[in-house]
Protein backbone atom coordinates (compact mmCIF):
# COMPACT_ATOMS: atom_id res chain seq x y z
CA UNK A 1 0.00 0.00 0.00
CA UNK A 2 1.08 3.34 -0.78
CA UNK A 3 -0.33 6.59 0.74
CA UNK A 4 0.16 10.13 -0.41
CA UNK A 5 -1.17 14.14 -1.11
CA UNK A 6 -0.24 15.30 -4.27
CA UNK A 7 -1.34 18.60 -6.25
CA UNK A 8 -4.59 18.40 -3.96
CA UNK A 9 -4.91 14.99 -4.88
CA UNK A 10 -4.83 11.54 -2.02
CA UNK A 11 -3.78 9.35 -3.87
CA UNK A 12 -3.67 5.61 -2.42
CA UNK A 13 -2.30 2.19 -4.01
CA UNK A 14 -3.07 -0.84 -2.84
CA UNK A 15 -3.80 -4.40 -4.16
CA UNK A 16 -6.98 -6.72 -3.23
CA UNK A 17 -6.86 -10.77 -3.79
CA UNK A 18 -8.91 -12.26 -6.56
CA UNK A 19 -11.15 -13.73 -4.51
CA UNK A 20 -12.60 -10.38 -3.39
CA UNK A 21 -14.68 -8.21 -5.73
CA UNK A 22 -16.33 -4.59 -6.25
CA UNK A 23 -13.52 -2.63 -4.08
CA UNK A 24 -14.45 0.70 -3.28
CA UNK A 25 -12.78 3.25 -0.42
CA UNK A 26 -14.75 6.12 0.89
CA UNK A 27 -13.55 8.79 3.63
CA UNK A 28 -16.37 8.76 6.21
CA UNK A 29 -17.86 10.12 9.66
CA UNK A 30 -21.11 7.74 9.40
CA UNK A 31 -22.81 11.11 8.39
CA UNK A 32 -21.38 12.23 5.39
CA UNK A 33 -19.51 9.52 2.53
CA UNK A 34 -17.08 11.01 0.29
CA UNK A 35 -16.36 8.01 -2.25
CA UNK A 36 -12.48 8.09 -4.06
CA UNK A 37 -12.44 7.35 -7.88
CA UNK A 38 -11.02 4.16 -8.70
CA UNK A 39 -8.60 3.24 -11.45
CA UNK A 40 -7.12 -0.43 -12.62
CA UNK A 41 -3.55 -0.32 -12.49
CA UNK A 42 -2.80 -4.03 -13.78
CA UNK A 43 -4.60 -7.67 -12.98
CA UNK A 44 -2.28 -10.44 -11.47
CA UNK A 45 -3.00 -14.21 -11.04
CA UNK A 46 -4.13 -13.69 -7.44
CA UNK A 47 -4.21 -10.16 -7.34
CA UNK A 48 -5.97 -6.63 -8.47
CA UNK A 49 -3.77 -3.57 -8.47
CA UNK A 50 -5.70 -0.09 -7.63
CA UNK A 51 -5.32 3.55 -7.66
CA UNK A 52 -7.28 5.43 -5.44
CA UNK A 53 -7.98 9.66 -6.00
CA UNK A 54 -9.66 12.33 -3.75
CA UNK A 55 -10.09 15.66 -4.60
CA UNK A 56 -9.43 17.31 -1.10
CA UNK A 57 -10.44 20.70 -2.18
CA UNK A 58 -13.84 19.49 -4.14
CA UNK A 59 -14.26 16.97 -0.11
CA UNK A 60 -13.52 19.74 2.11
CA UNK A 61 -16.01 22.66 0.73
CA UNK A 62 -18.46 19.72 1.17
CA UNK A 63 -17.55 19.20 4.79
CA UNK A 64 -17.47 22.70 5.53
CA UNK A 65 -20.90 23.00 3.80
CA UNK A 66 -22.72 20.97 6.45
CA UNK A 67 -23.25 23.06 9.42
CA UNK A 68 -24.07 20.68 11.95
CA UNK A 69 -20.73 19.09 12.44
CA UNK A 70 -19.86 17.90 16.32
CA UNK A 71 -16.32 17.34 17.83
CA UNK A 72 -17.38 13.49 16.98
CA UNK A 73 -18.78 14.00 13.28
CA UNK A 74 -15.47 16.18 12.38
CA UNK A 75 -13.79 13.08 12.72
CA UNK A 76 -13.47 11.55 8.76
CA UNK A 77 -12.26 7.68 8.89
CA UNK A 78 -10.93 5.85 5.52
CA UNK A 79 -13.67 2.77 4.77
CA UNK A 80 -12.96 0.17 2.07
CA UNK A 81 -15.93 -2.08 1.13
CA UNK A 82 -15.95 -5.24 -0.75
CA UNK A 83 -17.70 -8.50 -1.54
CA UNK A 84 -16.68 -12.09 -1.62
CA UNK A 85 -18.81 -14.24 -3.27
CA UNK A 86 -18.87 -18.45 -1.88
CA UNK A 87 -18.06 -21.00 -4.17
CA UNK A 88 -20.45 -23.44 -2.73
CA UNK A 89 -23.04 -21.76 -1.79
CA UNK A 90 -23.43 -18.69 -4.09
CA UNK A 91 -23.69 -16.09 -1.46
CA UNK A 92 -22.72 -12.58 -1.52
CA UNK A 93 -21.42 -11.28 1.74
CA UNK A 94 -20.27 -7.32 1.80
CA UNK A 95 -17.55 -6.41 3.91
CA UNK A 96 -17.13 -2.50 5.22
CA UNK A 97 -13.99 -2.15 7.57
CA UNK A 98 -11.52 0.84 8.09
CA UNK A 99 -8.59 1.14 5.67
CA UNK A 100 -5.62 0.09 8.46
CA UNK A 101 -1.94 0.49 7.73
CA UNK A 102 -0.58 -3.57 6.62
CA UNK A 103 2.27 -3.45 9.18
CA UNK A 104 3.59 -7.04 8.31
CA UNK A 105 3.21 -5.81 4.80
CA UNK A 106 5.15 -2.74 2.58
CA UNK A 107 3.77 0.10 2.31
CA UNK A 108 4.74 3.70 2.22
CA UNK A 109 3.50 7.10 3.74
CA UNK A 110 4.48 9.86 1.66
CA UNK A 111 3.24 14.27 2.13
CA UNK A 112 0.79 13.44 4.49
CA UNK A 113 0.21 16.85 4.78
CA UNK A 114 -2.55 19.24 6.22
CA UNK A 115 -3.97 20.41 3.49
CA UNK A 116 -6.08 24.07 3.60
CA UNK A 117 -8.39 25.76 1.46
CA UNK A 118 -8.40 28.36 -0.89
CA UNK A 119 -9.25 30.86 1.37
CA UNK A 120 -7.14 29.05 4.17
CA UNK A 121 -9.86 29.11 6.40
CA UNK A 122 -10.80 25.29 6.67
CA UNK A 123 -8.54 22.30 6.59
CA UNK A 124 -8.20 18.58 6.78
CA UNK A 125 -5.74 17.09 9.11
CA UNK A 126 -4.58 13.50 7.63
CA UNK A 127 -3.18 11.23 9.95
CA UNK A 128 -2.83 7.61 11.21
CA UNK A 129 -4.78 6.37 14.20
CA UNK A 130 -3.46 3.76 17.06
CA UNK A 131 -4.80 1.24 15.19
CA UNK A 132 -3.02 2.13 11.92
CA UNK A 133 -6.35 3.30 10.32
CA UNK A 134 -5.71 5.99 7.60
CA UNK A 135 -8.02 9.00 9.00
CA UNK A 136 -8.77 12.95 8.56
CA UNK A 137 -9.48 16.06 10.84
CA UNK A 138 -11.76 19.06 10.07
CA UNK A 139 -10.66 22.07 11.60
CA UNK A 140 -9.05 19.83 14.52
CA UNK A 141 -5.49 20.00 15.53
CA UNK A 142 -3.85 16.55 15.95
CA UNK A 143 -2.37 15.56 19.42
CA UNK A 144 1.57 16.70 19.50
CA UNK A 145 1.72 13.17 20.84
CA UNK A 146 -0.37 11.14 18.77
CA UNK A 147 3.36 9.54 17.31
CA UNK A 148 4.87 8.75 20.17
CA UNK A 149 4.50 5.21 20.86
CA UNK A 150 7.28 4.39 24.08
CA UNK A 151 9.73 6.21 25.79
CA UNK A 152 11.69 5.23 28.99
CA UNK A 153 14.51 6.46 31.00
CA UNK A 154 17.15 4.04 31.42
CA UNK A 155 19.79 6.20 33.68
CA UNK A 156 20.38 9.07 35.04
CA UNK A 157 23.08 10.56 37.14
CA UNK A 158 22.64 14.64 39.32
CA UNK A 159 25.77 16.19 40.43
CA UNK A 160 25.97 19.92 41.39
CA UNK A 161 27.23 21.14 38.56
CA UNK A 162 25.39 18.68 36.07
CA UNK A 163 23.12 16.10 35.15
CA UNK A 164 22.97 13.46 32.70
CA UNK A 165 20.52 11.08 31.36
CA UNK A 166 19.76 8.65 28.70
CA UNK A 167 16.85 6.53 27.36
CA UNK A 168 15.23 5.87 24.25
CA UNK A 169 11.71 7.11 22.81
CA UNK A 170 9.62 5.14 19.68
CA UNK A 171 7.62 7.32 16.79
CA UNK A 172 4.79 5.16 15.01
CA UNK A 173 4.13 5.00 11.46
CA UNK A 174 6.89 7.72 10.52
CA UNK A 175 10.79 8.13 11.25
CA UNK A 176 12.39 11.58 12.65
CA UNK A 177 13.39 14.21 10.50
CA UNK A 178 14.55 16.62 13.34
CA UNK A 179 14.34 16.63 17.12
CA UNK A 180 15.80 18.71 19.61
CA UNK A 181 15.31 18.92 23.36
CA UNK A 182 13.66 21.87 25.10
CA UNK A 183 12.93 22.98 28.68
CA UNK A 184 10.06 24.95 29.19
CA UNK A 185 8.69 26.94 32.33
CA UNK A 186 5.88 25.46 33.17
CA UNK A 187 2.75 28.19 32.81
CA UNK A 188 5.17 30.54 31.53
CA UNK A 189 6.65 31.48 28.66
CA UNK A 190 10.66 31.10 28.96
CA UNK A 191 12.01 28.15 27.08
CA UNK A 192 15.40 26.86 26.67
CA UNK A 193 16.04 24.36 23.43
CA UNK A 194 19.25 22.79 21.99
CA UNK A 195 19.81 19.73 19.98
CA UNK A 196 20.89 16.52 21.57
CA UNK A 197 22.78 13.43 20.50
CA UNK A 198 20.54 10.90 19.28
CA UNK A 199 20.52 7.46 16.72
CA UNK A 200 18.33 5.13 15.28
CA UNK A 201 17.60 1.38 17.04
CA UNK A 202 16.50 -0.97 14.88
CA UNK A 203 13.49 -3.19 16.20
CA UNK A 204 11.45 -6.35 14.79
CA UNK A 205 8.12 -4.02 14.27
CA UNK A 206 8.07 -2.00 10.41
CA UNK A 207 5.39 0.65 12.02
CA UNK A 208 7.99 1.55 14.89
CA UNK A 209 11.08 3.97 15.03
CA UNK A 210 13.04 3.61 18.35
CA UNK A 211 15.78 6.05 18.85
CA UNK A 212 18.17 6.06 21.62
CA UNK A 213 19.47 9.48 22.97
CA UNK A 214 22.13 10.94 25.87
CA UNK A 215 21.67 14.34 27.05
CA UNK A 216 23.59 16.24 29.73
CA UNK A 217 22.78 19.66 30.83
CA UNK A 218 25.24 21.45 32.79
CA UNK A 219 24.44 24.72 35.20
CA UNK A 220 26.99 26.80 33.27
CA UNK A 221 24.82 26.69 30.11
CA UNK A 222 21.60 26.80 31.61
CA UNK A 223 23.06 30.17 33.72
CA UNK A 224 21.71 32.87 30.98
CA UNK A 225 18.25 31.03 30.82
CA UNK A 226 17.88 30.35 34.95
CA UNK A 227 18.72 34.01 35.45
CA UNK A 228 16.10 34.89 33.19
CA UNK A 229 12.92 33.21 35.29
CA UNK A 230 10.83 34.86 37.66
CA UNK A 231 12.43 34.53 41.34
CA UNK A 232 8.82 35.22 42.96
CA UNK A 233 7.89 32.24 43.32
CA UNK A 234 8.90 28.35 43.21
CA UNK A 235 8.88 27.08 39.24
CA UNK A 236 8.20 24.12 37.72
CA UNK A 237 10.79 22.98 34.67
CA UNK A 238 9.51 20.75 32.01
CA UNK A 239 11.47 18.79 30.03
CA UNK A 240 10.55 17.95 25.95
CA UNK A 241 11.21 16.53 23.08
CA UNK A 242 10.14 18.57 20.13
CA UNK A 243 10.25 17.86 16.39
CA UNK A 244 9.38 16.85 13.18
CA UNK A 245 8.49 13.38 11.38
CA UNK A 246 9.77 12.47 7.68
CA UNK A 247 6.57 12.04 5.47
CA UNK A 248 4.14 14.22 7.65
CA UNK A 249 3.57 17.75 8.88
CA UNK A 250 1.94 16.61 12.51
CA UNK A 251 4.42 18.24 14.85
CA UNK A 252 6.13 16.26 17.42
CA UNK A 253 6.30 17.35 20.87
CA UNK A 254 6.03 15.52 24.15
CA UNK A 255 7.35 14.97 27.95
CA UNK A 256 11.18 13.40 28.57
CA UNK A 257 10.14 10.58 31.17
CA UNK A 258 9.05 7.29 31.76
CA UNK A 259 12.04 6.36 34.36
CA UNK A 260 12.52 2.39 35.10
CA UNK A 261 11.91 1.62 38.55
CA UNK A 262 15.43 1.62 40.13
CA UNK A 263 16.19 4.97 37.98
CA UNK A 264 13.09 6.34 39.76
CA UNK A 265 13.74 5.01 42.92
CA UNK A 266 17.34 6.31 43.19
CA UNK A 267 17.77 9.48 41.50
CA UNK A 268 18.65 12.36 44.24
CA UNK A 269 20.67 15.13 44.35
CA UNK A 270 20.70 19.24 43.56
CA UNK A 271 22.27 21.11 40.58
CA UNK A 272 23.13 24.59 41.68
CA UNK A 273 25.60 27.82 40.75
CA UNK A 274 26.88 30.58 42.33
CA UNK A 275 25.42 33.57 40.56
CA UNK A 276 27.71 36.48 42.52
CA UNK A 277 26.55 39.39 40.59
CA UNK A 278 23.29 38.32 42.41
CA UNK A 279 24.79 37.23 45.90
CA UNK A 280 22.58 34.22 45.75
CA UNK A 281 22.36 30.93 44.57
CA UNK A 282 20.35 28.91 41.94
CA UNK A 283 19.12 25.67 42.57
CA UNK A 284 17.80 22.79 40.36
CA UNK A 285 16.47 19.55 41.93
CA UNK A 286 15.32 16.80 39.05
CA UNK A 287 12.08 14.86 39.98
CA UNK A 288 9.63 13.11 38.34
CA UNK A 289 5.88 14.33 38.59
CA UNK A 290 3.31 12.06 40.29
CA UNK A 291 0.81 11.27 37.64
CA UNK A 292 3.00 11.03 34.15
CA UNK A 293 6.45 10.15 35.62
CA UNK A 294 8.02 12.95 33.64
CA UNK A 295 11.33 14.44 34.15
CA UNK A 296 11.22 18.30 35.30
CA UNK A 297 12.97 20.59 37.55
CA UNK A 298 12.09 22.17 40.83
CA UNK A 299 13.46 26.29 40.66
CA UNK A 300 14.39 27.98 43.70
CA UNK A 301 16.71 31.34 43.46
CA UNK A 302 18.06 31.63 47.58
CA UNK A 303 20.37 34.02 48.96
CA UNK A 304 24.08 33.57 49.48
CA UNK A 305 23.78 33.72 53.12
CA UNK A 306 20.66 30.95 53.82
CA UNK A 307 22.41 28.83 50.84
CA UNK A 308 25.78 28.97 52.85
CA UNK A 309 23.87 27.74 55.90
CA UNK A 310 21.85 24.84 53.63
CA UNK A 311 25.35 24.09 52.51
CA UNK A 312 27.12 24.76 56.20
CA UNK A 313 24.88 22.28 57.57
CA UNK A 314 23.90 19.20 54.72
CA UNK A 315 25.80 16.64 56.82
CA UNK A 316 24.75 17.58 60.28
CA UNK A 317 20.69 18.41 60.39
CA UNK A 318 20.56 16.03 63.35
CA UNK A 319 22.38 17.87 64.83
CA UNK A 320 20.70 21.23 64.11
CA UNK A 321 17.43 19.05 65.23
CA UNK A 322 18.22 18.67 68.80
CA UNK A 323 19.11 21.71 69.19
CA UNK A 324 15.17 22.17 69.16
CA UNK A 325 14.11 19.17 70.62
CA UNK A 326 12.00 20.37 73.69
CA UNK A 327 9.77 22.75 71.57
CA UNK A 328 6.66 22.49 69.60
CA UNK A 329 7.45 23.68 66.28
CA UNK A 330 4.61 24.17 63.87
CA UNK A 331 5.50 24.82 60.39
CA UNK A 332 2.11 25.94 58.61
CA UNK A 333 1.46 27.65 54.70
CA UNK A 334 -0.49 27.35 51.61
CA UNK A 335 1.43 27.54 48.37
CA UNK A 336 5.07 29.79 49.15
CA UNK A 337 3.56 32.88 48.08
CA UNK A 338 0.02 32.44 49.14
CA UNK A 339 -1.78 33.37 52.62
CA UNK A 340 -5.44 33.26 52.21
CA UNK A 341 -6.88 29.47 52.17
CA UNK A 342 -7.01 27.53 54.84
CA UNK A 343 -3.54 27.30 55.98
CA UNK A 344 -3.97 30.72 56.85
CA UNK A 345 -6.89 31.10 58.54
CA UNK A 346 -5.23 27.93 60.75
CA UNK A 347 -1.97 30.02 61.73
CA UNK A 348 -4.88 33.34 62.72
CA UNK A 349 -6.84 30.56 64.91
CA UNK A 350 -3.76 29.40 66.29
CA UNK A 351 -1.91 32.98 66.91
CA UNK A 352 -4.94 34.35 68.55
CA UNK A 353 -6.37 31.66 70.82
CA UNK A 354 -3.13 29.43 71.19
CA UNK A 355 0.01 31.33 71.10
CA UNK A 356 1.56 29.10 73.45
CA UNK A 357 1.94 27.01 70.56
CA UNK A 358 4.84 28.05 68.75
CA UNK A 359 3.87 27.99 64.88
CA UNK A 360 5.48 29.81 62.21
CA UNK A 361 4.07 30.54 58.57
CA UNK A 362 6.29 30.40 55.56
CA UNK A 363 5.42 32.68 52.06
CA UNK A 364 8.17 34.66 50.34
CA UNK A 365 9.41 37.80 51.00
CA UNK A 366 7.89 40.08 48.48
CA UNK A 367 4.31 38.38 47.87
CA UNK A 368 1.45 40.48 48.03
CA UNK A 369 -0.45 38.56 50.42
CA UNK A 370 2.11 38.34 53.24
CA UNK A 371 0.54 41.19 54.99
CA UNK A 372 -2.17 38.98 55.64
CA UNK A 373 0.01 36.99 58.25
CA UNK A 374 2.70 39.70 59.03
CA UNK A 375 0.65 41.50 62.11
CA UNK A 376 0.30 37.86 63.32
CA UNK A 377 4.13 37.49 64.13
CA UNK A 378 6.26 34.14 63.34
CA UNK A 379 6.56 34.53 59.78
CA UNK A 380 9.35 32.89 58.27
CA UNK A 381 10.80 33.90 54.74
CA UNK A 382 10.59 30.91 52.07
CA UNK A 383 14.20 29.73 51.57
CA UNK A 384 15.79 31.93 54.09
CA UNK A 385 18.28 30.36 56.31
CA UNK A 386 15.75 30.19 58.90
CA UNK A 387 13.47 28.26 56.76
CA UNK A 388 16.00 25.76 56.50
CA UNK A 389 16.60 25.25 59.99
CA UNK A 390 12.70 25.56 61.36
CA UNK A 391 11.88 22.51 59.06
CA UNK A 392 14.35 20.02 60.06
CA UNK A 393 13.54 20.89 64.11
CA UNK A 394 9.70 21.26 63.58
CA UNK A 395 7.25 18.60 64.89
CA UNK A 396 4.19 19.47 62.97
CA UNK A 397 4.25 20.81 59.19
CA UNK A 398 0.79 21.98 58.19
CA UNK A 399 -0.24 22.77 55.07
CA UNK A 400 -2.94 23.32 52.27
CA UNK A 401 -0.48 21.12 48.89
CA UNK A 402 1.96 18.37 49.42
CA UNK A 403 3.82 19.10 52.37
CA UNK A 404 6.96 19.84 50.20
CA UNK A 405 5.47 22.68 49.00
CA UNK A 406 6.91 23.96 52.66
CA UNK A 407 10.20 23.00 52.31
CA UNK A 408 12.99 25.33 51.79
CA UNK A 409 14.20 22.70 48.99
CA UNK A 410 12.79 19.62 47.27
CA UNK A 411 16.41 17.71 47.61
CA UNK A 412 16.05 14.18 48.62
CA UNK A 413 19.19 14.31 50.71
CA UNK A 414 17.54 17.32 52.64
CA UNK A 415 14.14 15.32 52.86
CA UNK A 416 15.30 12.54 54.57
CA UNK A 417 16.27 14.67 57.61
CA UNK A 418 12.29 16.15 58.14
CA UNK A 419 10.73 13.99 60.95
CA UNK A 420 7.40 16.42 61.56
CA UNK A 421 3.76 14.78 61.33
CA UNK A 422 2.58 16.33 58.14
CA UNK A 423 -1.04 17.55 58.37
CA UNK A 424 -2.99 18.07 55.33
CA UNK A 425 -5.51 21.04 55.51
CA UNK A 426 -6.68 21.13 52.00
CA UNK A 427 -7.16 24.14 49.61
CA UNK A 428 -10.77 22.75 48.86
CA UNK A 429 -14.11 20.14 48.92
CA UNK A 430 -12.73 17.46 46.63
CA UNK A 431 -16.54 15.96 47.20
CA UNK A 432 -16.09 13.41 43.96
CA UNK A 433 -13.72 14.79 42.23
CA UNK A 434 -10.78 12.44 41.15
CA UNK A 435 -7.64 13.38 43.40
CA UNK A 436 -6.54 9.63 43.56
CA UNK A 437 -3.47 10.78 41.05
CA UNK A 438 -1.97 13.22 43.09
CA UNK A 439 -3.67 12.66 46.66
CA UNK A 440 -3.88 9.05 47.10
CA UNK A 441 -1.90 7.15 49.44
CA UNK A 442 -0.16 4.58 47.08
CA UNK A 443 1.27 7.33 44.72
CA UNK A 444 4.29 6.78 43.14
CA UNK A 445 6.85 9.40 44.04
CA UNK A 446 3.58 10.26 46.07
CA UNK A 447 2.05 12.14 48.11
CA UNK A 448 3.01 12.17 52.17
CA UNK A 449 0.52 12.96 55.28
CA UNK A 450 0.01 11.64 58.68
CA UNK A 451 -3.07 13.12 58.75
CA UNK A 452 -5.97 14.07 55.65
CA UNK A 453 -8.47 16.57 56.68
CA UNK A 454 -11.72 16.49 55.04
CA UNK A 455 -15.12 18.43 55.52
CA UNK A 456 -17.59 15.69 55.87
CA UNK A 457 -18.08 12.41 57.00
CA UNK A 458 -18.82 11.23 53.50
CA UNK A 459 -15.58 12.89 52.19
CA UNK A 460 -13.86 10.84 55.21
CA UNK A 461 -15.33 7.76 53.53
CA UNK A 462 -14.05 8.51 50.13
CA UNK A 463 -10.53 8.96 51.53
CA UNK A 464 -10.78 5.79 53.57
CA UNK A 465 -11.94 3.37 50.69
CA UNK A 466 -10.94 5.33 47.55
CA UNK A 467 -7.54 7.07 48.32
CA UNK A 468 -6.48 4.32 50.88
CA UNK A 469 -6.00 5.98 54.12
CA UNK A 470 -6.71 4.34 57.30
CA UNK A 471 -9.74 5.12 59.36
CA UNK A 472 -7.21 6.96 61.86
CA UNK A 473 -5.22 9.06 59.12
CA UNK A 474 -8.25 10.75 58.75
CA UNK A 475 -10.35 13.33 60.58
CA UNK A 476 -13.85 14.73 59.99
CA UNK A 477 -13.05 18.82 61.63
CA UNK A 478 -14.70 20.89 58.54
CA UNK A 479 -11.63 22.88 56.46
CA UNK A 480 -10.25 26.37 58.52
CA UNK A 481 -11.49 28.55 55.94
CA UNK A 482 -14.99 27.60 56.96
CA UNK A 483 -14.75 29.62 60.22
CA UNK A 484 -14.71 33.04 58.62
CA UNK A 485 -16.93 31.94 55.28
CA UNK A 486 -20.31 33.51 56.84
CA UNK A 487 -18.71 36.81 58.23
CA UNK A 488 -21.05 39.94 57.81
CA UNK A 489 -18.68 40.92 55.42
CA UNK A 490 -20.92 41.15 52.09
CA UNK A 491 -23.66 43.25 51.43
CA UNK A 492 -26.73 40.70 50.49
CA UNK A 493 -28.01 41.40 47.58
CA UNK A 494 -30.62 40.25 44.55
CA UNK A 495 -28.59 38.06 42.34
CA UNK A 496 -26.43 35.28 41.09
CA UNK A 497 -22.99 34.98 42.17
CA UNK A 498 -20.95 32.39 39.73
CA UNK A 499 -17.47 31.23 40.61
CA UNK A 500 -15.85 29.43 37.55
CA UNK A 501 -12.66 26.98 38.81
CA UNK A 502 -10.05 25.68 36.88
CA UNK A 503 -10.62 22.08 37.95
CA UNK A 504 -11.89 20.24 35.34
CA UNK A 505 -14.90 18.19 35.47
CA UNK A 506 -15.71 20.35 38.85
CA UNK A 507 -17.82 23.38 39.92
CA UNK A 508 -16.22 25.62 42.21
CA UNK A 509 -16.57 24.13 45.48
CA UNK A 510 -17.99 27.26 47.41
CA UNK A 511 -20.11 28.48 45.29
CA UNK A 512 -23.18 26.61 46.50
CA UNK A 513 -22.11 27.95 50.18
CA UNK A 514 -21.91 31.66 49.01
CA UNK A 515 -25.25 31.25 46.94
CA UNK A 516 -26.85 30.61 50.52
CA UNK A 517 -25.93 33.99 51.11
CA UNK A 518 -27.52 35.94 48.44
CA UNK A 519 -31.33 36.43 48.34
CA UNK A 520 -32.92 35.07 44.70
Amino acid sequence: MAVAISSGKLVIETSQNSKFENLQLLLTNHVQSYYLNKEVLSVEDDAVNYRFTLDLAQTLSAMVDDQQLDDVATKFTMMHQYTYTDETTGEVREYDRSLRIPVRREWQLANVERFWDAEHSHYLQPYVTKKNALAFLLDRELSLKHYVNYKVIRKIKVQEDRVAFEGFFDTLFFPLADCRMAIVERSGEKTYQRSFEYHSVETKYSRIYRYAYKIELTMAELSDYLKQLDQSNELSLDLFFIGHLAGTDAPLKFRIGNPRFITNYTMKGELALQDSARKQWLSLVPYFTIKGLNLSFTFNAYQQDAYAYFRAHQHHWRAVAKQAADRDIWIIGERSYKAQDNGFRFFKYLREQHPEVEAYYVIRRDSIERKNVEPLGNVIDFGSAEHFEKVIQAKYICGTHHPDFLYPIRSKSYEQHIHAKRIFLQHGVFGTKNIAPFYGKSVVNGFYTDLFITSSQKEKQIAVSDLGYDDKEVAVTGLARFDSLFKNDLPVKRQLLIIPTFQRGAIGSLTTKFLRRVSI
